[in-house]
């Protein structure tokens, strides 16, 4: 069973399972399966961050240096405010070692420049969410100091909430990934599946910059190999869920619903593992002389055909040209071929249709191939 924390929750053979959190559970259902959403602490910081965003249409341009602390509306305070819910929880960063000495270090050099107050961020915090998170703590700081009289933190507060204000106006979704995915990054970096900061990254690379499945399935194999695959996968499903599942996902919930039920049909791909393998010893064994096939090359291709909208006979030679299939195996090739995309489970596909056209193009193809053997010399 697979549980996407703070998400969404496929119920699947070969998946993972993650740590549940605290939290409330409603139970659903999804592609016929059990289903569950949950509301956790990440969901208070992505809530305010999604009203911050929605301000910026009504946000006007004003010079720093005439802002005034008491101007900022009232929403978009308490907005900020529960942004500061998540980074007080927050298990990445540490406030004694790590945001009381940045904000220390502010007050030193007392920048009131938003450039400058940027860019100190980025400097001691490798990722844009944690820079982020850094400059909410900095910002409720300052305006303690501000309300107990000291009026001298004006110019830093009004630099900080500038800053907010642009790294949401610029890179919004990107910081919404890398806090609603944390906790799953967190945990399978316990799995050593990598650091925290590197799994936020593969999350934006193949969510915020989702091309295609395929296009996925690539990066995933060029970044993790065949070795950790399944976990990288597993890994993606569930920070899906949790974005998703938050109050501020960082793309409409309709796309991320979509690659989701694209990487659960790679899922499925990967849970054909021992029969891709057994077809492909089997082709070895038949043809001794050609090269070794590879697994995750026939994946790709079965990936190909399952995205494409439309496939014909003539297309299917580029999967022969692909995996370097000689004349004499295709006969032999297209029948377990078949029998491969006979196996995806119907969930995999867009439109429960699409398995007995493409199973159609397929068994066209392999008549094609024995037409041709019959009429060689």
């Amino acid at each position: 069973m697979s549980n996407l924390t703070g998400g969404v929750s496929f119920q699947t053979d070969r998946s993972y399972r993650t740590d549940a959190m605290s939290a409330s559970v409603a139970a659903g259902n999804w592609r016929g399966e059990g289903v569950s959403l949950t509301s956790n602490d990440k969901s208070l910081f992505a809530s305010a961050a999604e009203e911050m965003s929605f301000l910026r249409s009504e946000k006007k341009s004003e010079d720093l240096s005439k802002r005034k602390i008491g101007e900022r509306p009232l929403y978009k305070t308490q907005a900020l405010e529960k942004a500061l819910a998540y980074v007080e929880k927050a298990r990445e960063l540490d406030k004694e070692k790590q945001l009381k000495p940045f904000l220390h270090q502010l007050l030193a050099h007392n920048d009131t420049a938003k450039a400058e107050t940027r860019q100190r961020a980025a400097q001691q915090f490798e990722d844009l969410s944690q820079q982020y998170l850094a400059l909410v703590f900095v910002r409720d700081q300052l305006r303690r100091k501000r309300k107990a009289g000291d009026a001298s933190v004006d110019a830093l507060l009004a630099s900080v909430e500038a800053a907010l204000d642009d790294m949401l106006e610029e890179n919004g979704a990107a910081i919404l990934a890398g806090v609603n995915v944390a906790e799953v990054a967190i945990q399978f970096g316990d799995r050593q599946l990598g650091a925290l900061n590197e799994l936020r990254k593969l999350y934006r690379d193949a969510v915020l910059d989702y091309g295609s499945l395929t296009d996925t399935f690539r990066k995933i194999l060029a970044q993790y190999g065949e070795e950790r695959f399944s976990e990288s996968v597993a890994y993606l499903i569930s920070a899906l869920g949790a974005d998703l599942g938050s109050e501020g996902p960082s793309l409409p919930k309709e796309r991320l619903r979509m690659i989701i039920e694209d990487l659960y049909a790679l899922q499925a791909l990967e849970g054909l593992d021992a029969e891709c393998r057994d077809f492909l010893a089997q082709l070895e064994r038949i043809y001794r002389a050609q090269a070794s096939l590879n697994k995750y090359a026939l994946m790709e291709q079965l990936l190909a055909l399952l995205e494409k909208k439309w496939v014909g006979v003539e297309q299917l030679g580029g999967v022969l040209k692909a995996l370097n299939i000689p004349p004499a195996m295709t006969i032999y090739f297209w029948r377990g071929f078949k029998e491969l995309m006979r196996a995806i489970p119907l969930k995999a596909y867009r439109d429960p249709f699409e398995r007995d056209k493409l199973l159609t193009v397929i068994q066209e193809r392999l008549d094609l191939s024995i037409e041709q053997e019959a009429e060689q010399p």
